[in-house]
């Protein structure tokens, strides 16, 4: 565009637009970093004095380089601290729009660039790379000398940029925006807020130190007449109790002790002639204040995180007293509560209910806010896991929809195409055959889209290993050995980004499970032992995991019907106690039953006498626990009855699971020798021939 312009009127076509810069946030913390040392030299290709000015506004006159004017023969002579204007100032920038300039400028700035790796750790901020040539110097000089981070606003590294990928000392940090960085980096050093905020008087008064007397004409003598000033300035540092409170809660809030700006609003007596501001602080400090505890809830183990889930909770809510018409509030409230419910302990009903509560009130605040539109699909999604049939089937379809309206606000919402694949992938357990196969296939499409789109989703892409398991179960041959492998390779990369991922660890050693079940003897045993490994790691991360440890009782059971008639009572007996323990940590899931009363009946199938008969009282006892949470969940109690010879309850139970739709294959059913005693039955002729029609 710039091409056909001579450079005057190139400089007078940008310079209208670097009138009357503001003071960004990022900026001023960037300028603390300067003062206090911890930054050395600032090299940018902006024209304009934003940074100039946030130095001057703190007190600071760091040297201001122009190497678009001249740049350095020798980088001998910068000092520190430094601001190097790369491409020139505002009053003397240059504007590179040949090949043949931006080659020339690069040459010259080669030095400062190699000598600004060579001397210290170099952040890249708000500087894309593809524009200029010095992207490519940094590219060629940069050899691991310091460290050198890359920080990009959008979180998947540019194509670009890839060259520095697998560099010794090279970080891509995506996502990142320039201002919170920068503050959030401020903070950490423990060098935020300027003095200039936390005390504008004191920090005025330092300033005006270095005046000195105004001169009187025709004399020696001088005046002080800053002295009004001065005083003015200094009765201002004289405030009130409340004045000093709010003035810390300020300063509080802007370092990030959120705790003391909580306790600190607390403290105050009048809160109703608190200004606006500060009630707004107040607000978001105790929000920020939820969502570190939120974070810590969530790595921590048993009561210690249920403390910090209702800690966090307890915030929550009362932000939402200072401020009731702020939905975010609601929304993370609403997020702890969800959080509580996947890790319940027989309240998951209840906690769902709540939190879709929550999610609903902060819809009714910011209707278009599709963090809660997303809050609410998950809510209906997890409610739909703990019921059958079409109650299930309906509520999931109503999470579908509330994902779908979050991705119609945010089309690239990673979290809401990872919840629509989940849906389908319910939605295709509950079904079988080709209607299984495509929701399958759409649900890995999905997996593989939220991946696409945040590229460290490690939920993603574990998910999608999920898919491509059950997808592998369903193919026979090559073909599941291919899809197989491909799943592997998922959890693997999900792991590489969040290594102490219990899910991607638990997915994974299903696929392992699933694959020692198909394998010969030989090669069983290291599958079942690397499956048990990822069981046993995700345990190590989440001990009441209940999903490991149903999984890691399973492959007991399995192992235990493979064993010798010495070794499987062991293994039976390490089954019963991870299906105990799966039971504890969540007594509203039926798995944990229903897998435990399977078990029991293989033991009562190899007892004799009174054992037998006991054994199969015990299994009845868990299965019937089993059908009371999912009344779908009732073929193996048709298969005691029939064992039993009570043909009545048999096909009661075979009826229902068949209205439910919770059958097995047609070739179990007509292989299944615990039904041996109905086979011949009119009313099991007529069952079976139902389900070959179907």
């Amino acid at each position: 565009m710039h091409g056909p312009l001579g450079a005057p009127e190139r400089r007078d076509f940008i310079r209208q637009y670097l009138e009357d810069p503001k003071i960004n946030w990022g900026t001023l913390a960037l300028a603390q970093l300067i003062e206090k040392k911890f930054v050395g030299r600032v090299l940018t290709v902006n024209f304009d004095l934003v940074l100039e000015n946030a130095c001057g506004l703190l007190g600071l006159q760091p040297a201001v380089y122009d190497f678009g004017v001249a740049p350095a023969a020798s980088t001998d002579m910068i000092v520190s601290p430094a601001i190097i204007h790369l491409h020139g100032q505002s009053y003397g920038l240059v504007l590179l729009n040949t090949e043949e300039e931006t080659e020339k400028h690069r040459i010259m700035l080669e030095p400062t660039l190699t000598a600004t790796l060579r001397m210290a750790p170099l952040i890249v901020a708000g500087y894309s790379g593809s524009a200029d040539g010095i992207f490519h110097t940094l590219l060629k000089e940069f050899k691991g000398d310091y460290p050198l981070y890359w920080l990009g606003y959008e979180e998947e590294m540019p194509a670009h940029i890839q060259p520095f990928k697998g560099r010794s000392r090279f970080q891509f940090m995506g996502g990142a925006d320039f201002d919170r960085f920068m503050i959030e980096l401020a903070q950490k050093l423990e060098c935020w807020p300027p003095h200039l905020f936390a005390d504008p008087s004191g920090h005025l008064l330092n300033g005006l130190k270095q005046v000195v007397d105004y001169p009187v004409k025709n004399s020696d003598g001088s005046i002080d007449v800053l002295v009004a000033l001065r005083r003015k300035l200094e009765s201002w540092q004289t405030q009130s109790e409340g004045e000093q409170k709010t003035t810390t809660l300020r300063e509080l809030y802007m370092k990030g002790d959120y705790a003391g700006a909580t306790a600190l609003f607390a403290s105050l007596s009048d809160k109703a002639s608190i200004a606006e501001e500060d009630r707004t602080m107040a607000y978001w400090s105790f929000v920020e204040w939820g969502n570190q505890l939120f974070d810590q809830a969530r790595s921590a183990r048993g009561d210690e995180a249920g403390r910090l889930f209702e800690e966090a909770a307890v915030k929550y809510e009362r932000a939402t007293e200072i401020r009731d018409k702020h939905h975010e509030a609601l929304n993370n409230w609403g997020n702890v509560l969800f959080e509580q419910a996947r890790r319940g302990r027989g309240d998951e009903a209840r906690l769902l209910d709540q939190a879709g509560e929550k999610y609903a009130a902060a819809l009714a605040i910011s209707s278009d806010f599709h963090e809660a539109l997303n809050g609410e699909g998950n809510v209906l999604f997890e409610q739909a896991k703990l019921v059958s049939g079409e109650l299930a089937s309906g509520l999931l379809g109503k999470a579908a929809k509330k994902y779908a309206a979050a991705l119609a606000i945010k089309s690239d919402f990673s979290n809401a195409l990872n919840g629509e694949g989940n849906v389908l992938f319910e939605q295709a357990k509950r079904t079988s055959g080709e209607e299984a196969s495509r929701l399958f296939a759409l649900a890995a499409d999905k997996y593989k889209t939220a991946w696409e789109t945040k590229p460290d989703s490690h939920d993603a892409l574990s998910n999608w290993g999920n898919v491509l398991t059950e997808q592998g179960l369903l193919a026979s041959g090559e073909e599941a050995a291919r899809l197989f492998a491909t799943a592997n390779e998922k959890f693997a990369a999900a792991l590489a980004i969040k290594p102490d991922s219990d899910d991607a660890l638990n997915t994974w050693g299903s696929l392992l499970f699933e694959q020692a079940k198909r394998a010969g003897d030989d090669k069983a045993a290291p599958l079942f032992a690397a499956a048990s490994d990822k069981y046993r790691a995700a345990l190590a991360i989440r001990p009441e995991k209940y999903e490991a440890l149903n999984n890691l009782g399973n492959l007991y059971f399995e192992q235990g019907k493979r064993a010798s008639a010495t070794d499987g009572p062991g293994l039976f007996a390490l089954a019963a106690g991870q299906y105990a323990a799966a039971q504890a940590a969540r007594p509203a899931k039926y798995e944990a039953y229903y897998n435990w009363g399977s078990l029991l009946a293989e033991q009562a199938r190899r007892a004799d006498g009174a054992a037998r008969f006991a054994l199969f009282g015990q299994a009845a006892a868990k299965l019937e626990e089993a059908a009371k949470i999912d009344p779908s969940k009732t073929y193996n109690l048709a298969c005691l009855a029939a064992l039993s010879s009570d043909e009545e309850r048999c096909r009661m139970h075979l009826e229902n699971a068949e209205k439910h739709k919770s059958l097995p294959s047609l070739a179990h059913l007509m292989t299944d020798k615990d039904l041996d005693s109905v086979r011949d039955k009119p009313w099991f002729k007529q069952f079976l021939a139902r389900q070959q029609g179907s």
